[in-house]
């Protein structure tokens, strides 16, 4: 069995706002920790790609993923949901 990483730099323009998870600094912090650990030397990695819809239905709901987007295409700031930033 191989663990596969993606990891590309552009991750970290994903700006989610103040407080949330998801931002450069959570990026830095485990890449630097696997690379500390000497763990990135072991991993196979792969080239990142615009998720499909079927890859985001991985980890989210196909309703979450519809009100995601009827939410973007209304020009949303914000998720209705309350979660994420747009």
């Amino acid at each position: 069995m191989k663990t596969a990483l993606l990891t590309d730099p552009v991750y970290k323009d994903h700006l989610t706002g103040p407080g949330h998870p998801e931002r450069p600094e959570r990026y830095d912090a485990v890449t630097g920790a696997l690379q500390k650990a000497g763990l990135l030397d072991s991993v196979l990695r792969l080239q990142s790609h615009p998720a499909t819809e079927d890859e985001i239905a991985l980890c989210h709901t196909r309703s979450y993923i519809a009100t995601a987007k009827r939410d973007i295409a209304a020009g949303a700031r914000e998720l209705s949901t309350g979660d994420t930033n747009v």
